[in-house]
């Protein structure tokens, strides 16, 4: 679980996330790269462990009609 963000301040960017686990309670910290993430179609698989892809970024055929039914 995320529990909170942090910029990068020389780039002016997040720089990382604090993430809880939520089993043991220990709080670590996963910095952002310039890298991207990339998602294993089909799936919610991504090339980082333990971080998975969920919404509009892993679904793209129905990424229009969720947006539309979403605004009303």
């Amino acid at each position: 679980m995320v529990v909170e963000t942090y910029r990068d301040r020389d780039k002016g960017v997040l720089g990382g996330l604090k993430v809880k686990n939520v089993v043991t309670g220990k709080v670590t910290d996963l910095k952002v790269s310039d890298r991207y993430v990339v998602m294993k179609l089909g799936t919610t698989q991504t090339s980082v462990c333990g971080v998975f892809a969920a919404g509009d970024v892993q679904e793209k055929k129905y990424r229009q009609a969720v947006t539309a039914a979403g605004t009303g």
